[in-house]
């Protein structure tokens, strides 16, 4: 039970950091790169929510 509720923990704390990406990416005033370090993502992942928002 405890490594599911660490495992869905988990998950909260990167849906939110991908949720403030997407805000940082539509003020367009960060670089991929920026985002990637002040939110802990892996810069590809910040790419490829970039590349959905176009869609």
């Amino acid at each position: 039970m405890c490594k599911a509720m660490e495992e869905y923990g988990r998950r909260i704390a990167i849906k939110e950091k991908e949720e403030s990406a997407l805000k940082m990416i539509a003020k367009g005033k960060l670089t991929f790169e920026e985002i990637s370090e002040y939110l802990d993502l892996p810069v590809e992942r910040v790419m490829e929510l970039a590349n959905l928002q176009l869609v």
